[in-house]
């Protein structure tokens, strides 16, 4: 399968965002990840397999901007909370 679309994936380096990542670029989907460290050797995979990296945190609303501005679908992993005392 080939196809046109990108879809851009948080947390692309992660344990539910890499697998979606690498499922999708094996099916031949553009893949977009933004990435804290492009650097780390989960970014270095996914680019090996060619995902486009781009390097930001949820924070940085420029690098989410960028990642999200030519992505037509997007892939987000659910929030995190912690219990006190855990």
């Amino acid at each position: 399968m080939n196809n046109a679309q990108t879809v851009l994936v948080f947390g692309a380096t992660g344990q539910q965002g890499g697998s979606v990542a690498r499922a999708l670029l094996h099916r031949g989907w553009r893949v977009r990840a933004l990435v804290r460290d492009p650097f780390s050797a989960g970014a270095a995979a996914l680019a090996a397999r060619g995902a486009e990296l781009v390097v930001g945190t949820f924070e940085d609303r420029a690098a989410m901007r960028s990642a999200d501005g030519r992505g037509r679908r997007r892939l987000q992993r659910p929030a995190q909370f912690r219990r006190e005392g855990r």
